[in-house]
């Protein structure tokens, strides 16, 4: 887990700590914060503001190992208040850590309890898709970061890089923030091979690189839906 980070003339010191072993200091040239919405160990310190006093919202996901009557290559959305206040319930194959795909039943929002509203949307799609399996995982996770601020989106400080939903590109007008992830992470590897090269720093050669992606994510902001009523 990442505990703090120092930086210095040539880059940072990252002090991190492994499960039942001690505090240990890596030097690093650069720091890439990809936690997601939840942690941001590294926006917290370096931007507190950007956080509310309490959860803005929460979200939940099944991983069913099994068969579905649904296109495995699309991503199914659901727009139900039963299910979701906050945009949509979802439906997707997922890749996990031991390299086979899932099932990804999920939905969030910003009221009430997501685990009612999971399991609701879960016996739903269940019973009219036939889906037959095992769930092998839940996950769950908060929203910490204020996702109505005009400054969510932050691409990092110096020799620290925010990329995905960490620096706020999750997109609430369309509903997902996959390609900007995936995106925003191959761009900050190239920023900092293409600062190498051209003598430039990494975080300016990140916000060129990612300038379609955070425009993009900042005019569909204006157009995010909150809450339904």
């Amino acid at each position: 887990a990442f505990l703090d980070f120092e930086e210095d003339q040539d880059g940072l010191i990252v002090t991190i700590q492994s499960k039942d072993k001690e505090p240990e200091k890596i030097k690093a040239r650069y720091a890439i914060d990809a936690t997601g919405l939840s942690a941001l160990p590294l926006r917290r310190k370096l931007r507190p503001q950007d956080f509310g006093e309490k959860a803005s919202g929460g979200g939940m996901n099944y991983y069913v190992d099994g068969e579905a009557d649904i296109n495995p290559e699309t991503l199914n959305q659901f727009w139900d208040l039963k299910f979701s206040d906050a945009m949509f319930a979802w439906i997707y194959t997922k890749t996990l850590d031991d390299g086979k795909d899932y099932w990804c039943i999920g939905t969030g929002c910003v009221a009430g309890d997501v685990r009612e509203r999971q399991e609701l949307f879960y016996q739903h799609v269940k019973e009219k898709f036939r889906i037959h399996g095992n769930i092998v995982e839940t996950e769950e996770f908060i929203t910490a970061i204020d996702m109505k601020s005009n400054d969510r989106v932050w691409l990092g400080q110096g020799r620290i890089l925010m990329v995905g939903d960490a620096a706020g590109l999750l997109d609430g007008t369309r509903g997902v923030g996959q390609d900007a992830a995936a995106l925003s992470g191959r761009f900050a590897a190239w920023a900092i091979l293409e600062s190498d090269r051209k003598g430039t720093t990494a975080l300016e050669e990140y916000e060129r690189l990612a300038n379609t992606i955070t425009t993009q994510t900042r005019k569909n902001q204006e157009r995010e839906i909150d809450q339904f009523e």
